[in-house]
């Protein structure tokens, strides 16, 4: 009797103990939820791999007298991560009111844009956006902002209940109020392309740009009034009453979705301070692993053996009909292994990993559709044949264009189940053929020519003398080497061509100025020309170095003056000829008696 007591005893205890197991096991099972709150800083957490929601709410712009004003953005969607990852959370905050002084080019965390403080006027900073990376950094670093799965636009601040700024959210943010004619069309909230713009009021501040809204750029505003736009995938307008809203992004998630304040199907944020939120949830899944802890698609040889895994917990189901955690398969062709089993969410669900299986190693083959390029010109090599590929060359991933520098062998290696082959292919890069020619090689100093070019584009930029089009007019003043380049943006080539000068004679007259008297001559003396150079006067036709003239007028005397190398210039003088004075003499009488008295008056001199 006392054994059956302590039997019945110990099946309580063994119940309790069970029921208590199952508890704690459902306990220890419960879904993860990560919750991101408002820091000013870059947050990280690692997890995978699984499937995860994620939600996020934008910061709120901000006015100091109704203190929330353009409303932020929301967006969700489905993450899915093959292995474990960390990411980082970037939450944005409340837009909150500018400092009594701020420093150019700053923006609140995360994209939004800095209200210009003025007394007695209530300008507020636009709400940063909340976004997922995959690559951490700066919270502006242009390679991590370029790696964001989901944004959730910020609100544009504005200046109280009357002008608002633009919501955050959806794929192009809102724009906010304005009056003419300082924000005449604008400011616009930002895109999925470009920023916000505010074509009326843009005096002082910058560009609105990935992740940024515009924001004072230092210089004189037009007006001392600016209110902040907010952070987003592209930051949207500040603007001098309203900015314009953040612009969100679902590009990196399935199932996405992102609504405006106010829009049906809008998710209120949990955070009522007006900062955003990030959430992120792990939805039921499990895996199956191969090679310890791989998620690849792994690749056999036929007669080999894989082990498949999973990090399910219980109540596993495969499609080859066992019921282990692990299985040993060893397929003759491709197969797919399936799996249904409890998760650790303690959850039903199913997962399927296929498996390659080859007989012989791969045979490559290269498809290289620009074997033979142009200078600046992309290319293409996809390698087929093997189940993953490794290029030697740096900067060459199978099927994506890259851009040759120079004539070179590509080798690829491709590998499967099997064992590992390569293949070769060469590209040929060659600068744009131009050619470039001169009417002559040869000019006397300061002498024009004519510079010719000729290629397959229309886009030419000649050196040193600046000039854009395919012909050139030069004056070397020396011999020059003139070089080209022809481009049509993408493709270019480069060529000279040489003008070698001879020496121009410099002619001088003596002397520089002449004046006579009408009938008077003088000799005009020409030098410059050198031994064996040659003369010829204007008018006149002389062709002496000295020239005699008499000229019945002032005139203008012009020699030319040619050396030995048939190089000419030439010279002048000015000759002025005076004429004669019109002389008048006057006798008071012009009969008189010997030894009388005779007056006589001259005129027409001094």
């Amino acid at each position: 009797m006392k054994r059956k007591d302590y039997k019945i005893i110990s099946q309580i205890q063994q119940g309790l103990l069970l029921f208590v197991m199952a508890v704690f096991s459902l306990q220890i099972k419960a879904q993860a939820i990560y919750t991101f709150s408002y820091t000013g800083a870059q947050q990280t957490i690692s997890i995978g791999p699984g499937t995860f929601s994620i939600q996020a709410w934008g910061g709120d712009g901000y006015t100091q007298t109704t203190g929330f004003n353009g409303r932020a953005g929301y967006a969700s969607g489905i993450l899915t991560l093959v292995s474990t990852q960390t990411i980082s959370v970037y939450v944005g905050g409340l837009g909150g009111y500018p400092a009594s002084s701020v420093n150019a080019n700053t923006w609140t965390f995360n994209g939004g844009g800095i209200g210009y403080p003025v007394a007695n006027n209530n300008y507020g900073n636009g709400g940063g956006a909340s976004d997922v990376r995959t690559i951490g950094g700066a919270w502006d670093n242009t390679v991590s902002l370029a790696s964001r799965v989901i944004v959730a636009g910020g609100g544009g601040a504005g200046r109280n209940s009357s002008y608002i700024g633009g919501n955050g959210g959806g794929l192009t943010g809102g724009t906010g109020t304005y009056f003419s004619p300082d924000q005449t069309g604008g400011p616009t909230g930002g895109s999925q392309t470009a920023g916000g713009s505010n074509t009326g009021y843009t005096a002082g501040l910058t560009t609105a740009t990935l992740g940024k809204a515009m924001t004072w750029d230092g210089n004189t505003l037009t007006s001392p009034y600016l209110a902040g736009g907010g952070g987003g995938y592209y930051g949207g307008a500040s603007g001098r009453v309203a900015g314009g809203g953040g612009s969100s992004y679902i590009g990196g998630v399935s199932s996405g979705t992102t609504i405006m304040f106010g829009q049906g199907g809008f998710v209120s944020n949990p955070d009522i301070s007006g900062n955003g939120l990030v959430i992120i949830r792990e939805l039921c899944n499990i895996s199956i692993f191969s090679s310890g802890n791989s998620t690849l698609t792994p690749a056999l040889c036929s007669g080999q053996s894989l082990t498949l895994t999973t990090n399910a917990v219980s109540n596993f189901s495969w499609s080859t009909g066992q019921t282990t955690s692990s299985i040993v398969v060893a397929p003759n062709t491709n197969t797919v292994y399936s799996l249904v089993a409890t998760s650790s969410l303690n959850c039903m669900t199913s997962a399927s990993r296929s498996v390659n299986v080859n007989s012989t190693p791969p045979v490559l083959s290269i498809a290289n559709p620009s074997n033979n390029i142009c200078l600046g010109q992309t290319a293409t090599l996809t390698a087929t044949g093997a189940l993953s590929y490794t290029w030697a060359n740096t900067g060459v991933v199978n099927g994506q264009t890259f851009t040759p520098q120079a004539t070179a062998i590509y080798t690829v290696s491709g590998a499967n189940g099997c064992g590992t082959s390569s293949a070769v292919t060469t590209i040929s890069v060659s600068p744009l053929a131009v050619t470039a020619s001169a009417s002559s090689s040869l000019v006397c100093q300061g002498y024009a020519a004519t510079l010719t070019a000729v290629s397959a584009v229309n886009g030419y930029t000649w050196q040193p003398v600046a000039q854009t089009t395919s012909l050139a007019i030069v004056s070397p003043t020396s011999t020059t080497i003139y070089t080209v380049i022809a481009s049509d943006g993408i493709c270019s080539g480069i060529q000279t061509v040489v003008v070698t000068t001879k020496t121009t004679p410099t002619i001088a007259i003596t002397p520089t100025v002449v004046t006579l008297c009408l009938g008077e001559t003088t000799t005009l003396t020409a030098s410059g020309a050198g031994t064996g150079g040659s003369y010829s006067w204007t008018p006149g036709n002389g062709n002496t170095a000295a020239f005699l003239v008499s000229p019945s007028s002032s005139t203008l005397y012009i020699v030319s003056g040619t050396n030995s190398l048939n190089c000419t210039a030439s010279a002048q003088v000015p000759v002025i000829v005076v004429q004669p004075l019109p002389l008048n003499v006057i006798a008071n009488s012009t009969l008189v008696c010997s030894g009388a008295t005779v007056n006589l008056s001259a005129s027409g001199s001094t």
